[in-house]
């Protein structure tokens, strides 16, 4: 599933690749499946707090959402919604206190409640995130 997962993921990112060897801390990914097909998937990765960024070297790397991704024919129908739902739920497990992704569709993390941390990023990207409770 790993595999096939990763490979949807290509579909937006070609160079996308699951970094086995630094999983640990991280929530292992996300797949959903409709009649046995892969329809849609989020992974995630470690990466510094964009709250501390600049400031501190040594803090510890934190939680970010690395990829969502819903084919195209089940887009609009409540699964990205279901993924981060999961995602903050997988997350909140941990000590972390906020969840964090980079994005070209902010509107709908912005939907869902999400605040955006930081627009002057790549163009039609931001950095947004969400407090876990």
């Amino acid at each position: 599933m790993l595999k096939e997962l990763e490979r949807l993921f290509q579909l937006s990112w070609s160079d996308f690749r699951f970094d086995v060897e630094r999983q640990e801390g991280i929530p292992n990914p996300i797949a959903v499946l409709k009649d046995g097909k892969l329809i849609g998937g989020l992974a995630f990765t470690l990466f510094s707090s964009p709250e501390h960024s600049g400031s501190d070297k040594n803090l510890p790397n934190v939680i970010w959402i690395n990829a969502l991704y819903v084919d195209e024919t089940w887009r609009g129908q409540g699964v990205a919604r279901h993924l981060i739902d999961c995602a903050m739920q997988l997350v909140s497990t941990t000590e972390q206190k906020a969840l964090f992704a980079y994005t070209d569709v902010p509107l709908m993390y912005l939907h869902l409640g999400w605040k955006t941390i930081d627009s002057e990023c790549e163009e039609n990207h931001q950095v947004v995130g969400v407090e876990l409770t």
